[in-house]
């Protein structure tokens, strides 16, 4: 049975240079639930985030793991084993489509970016 964990991401992006937006992103999951008696599971460190899959518009994605080390079978880390965030928000040139993933053209620090409509920036 696969079932949907949603993790919260904060964008950041290299062009603005700051905490822009945050956005759920579905991740499908076979992993079984962290066990709450379990003291052997531990996390190793986050990978760096992987280059932006695009480049503009929040078309593109990043992704960064870690691995959980663990003596126990039984055993798992809480939490994901996969971070995911949009990246590169600036607005796409024509011909292609401005911004994707339903962003939104936004003004942001006295430039354009493609943000997530529904969070209010101030």
């Amino acid at each position: 049975m696969i079932k949907v964990i949603w993790v919260v991401v904060a964008l950041i992006s290299c062009v603005i240079g700051q905490d822009a937006n945050i956005v759920e992103i579905p991740i499908p999951t076979n992993a079984p639930q962290a066990s709450t008696s379990c003291t052997t599971a531990t996390w190793l460190a986050w990978s760096d985030w992987s280059t932006c899959s695009d480049e503009c518009g929040s078309c593109g994605v990043q992704l960064r793991t870690r691995t959980c080390l663990t003596t126990d079978s039984t055993c798992t880390c809480g939490g994901l084993a996969t971070g995911v965030q949009y990246c590169n928000l600036d607005i796409c040139r024509y011909p292609r489509t401005t911004c994707c993933n339903n962003f939104k053209v936004s003004s942001y620090l006295g430039r354009f970016a493609c943000l997530n409509a529904t969070i209010v920036i101030g």
